[in-house]
């Protein structure tokens, strides 16, 4: 992917200790305030042992963005992703570049997804990534109830609650025998291939509320 840097000078990042994908439209970030609250409740450390996700920190990244991204209407920027890379050595870098979607949304991919992205929960206190699945009874979230939520993840129990769905939370041990969706900050609510609005009438509905959320910008 080739990016376009928002930054000038030159930065010495070193490993990167948190990086963020964050879906963008027509050049514009939608959800900007979910995503500063999500980014804020992360915790990540220098090799020193420096916190590195501070008020401050939030507060320049929101200014950056603001600053630096310019919505603009054309088939180049309609769908692109906006990535902020955290280095371990105390610099913050952020780059922009075509989306892709993805290719595999079968059960079993997007449940491998939500599986990696708890290992990341676990490091940074929040995961970018998390797979719901749904019932007659309601909805499911697969992360642990106590953590705090990434963007799409937090709009999508909102949502939830608009529609007076019930939500309770399991651990993500195995793949889900119900349909699942993978609420993610990079790609939206992606619901499983093959899953109709009959089986999961209030993920396709959720998912339809985001994309249409999305297409306001085109």
């Amino acid at each position: 992917m080739d990016d376009v840097s928002l930054n000038t000078g030159e930065l010495c990042l070193g490993n990167p200790a948190l990086i963020c994908r964050w879906r963008l439209c027509q050049g514009a970030l939608p959800f900007l305030d979910r995503h500063m609250r999500g980014l804020e409740k992360r915790s990540v450390r220098t090799t020193d042992g420096r916190e590195l996700i501070t008020p401050e920190f939030v507060a320049w990244a929101k200014q950056h963005i603001e600053a630096h991204l310019i919505p603009q209407k054309n088939a180049e920027t309609s769908q692109e992703v906006l990535m902020l890379v955290v280095g371990e050595l105390g610099a913050a870098v952020m780059s922009k570049g075509a989306y892709v979607s993805l290719e595999d949304t079968s059960k079993e991919a997007l449940f491998a997804r939500a599986k990696m992205s708890e290992t990341e929960r676990k490091r940074t206190g929040v995961a970018p990534e998390v797979l719901f699945s749904e019932t007659k009874d309601g909805l499911t979230v697969y992360t642990d109830s106590g953590s705090a939520l990434s963007a799409l993840a937090s709009l999508g129990l909102d949502l939830a609650a608009t529609l007076g769905v019930s939500v309770n939370y399991e651990m993500l041990n195995k793949v889900p025998a119900e349909p699942v969706a993978l609420f993610s900050d990079e790609h939206g609510i992606v619901v499983a291939e093959s899953v109709t609005a009959a089986e999961a009438p209030t993920l396709c509905a959720l998912s339809k509320k985001v994309e249409d959320f999305y297409a306001q910008y085109s």
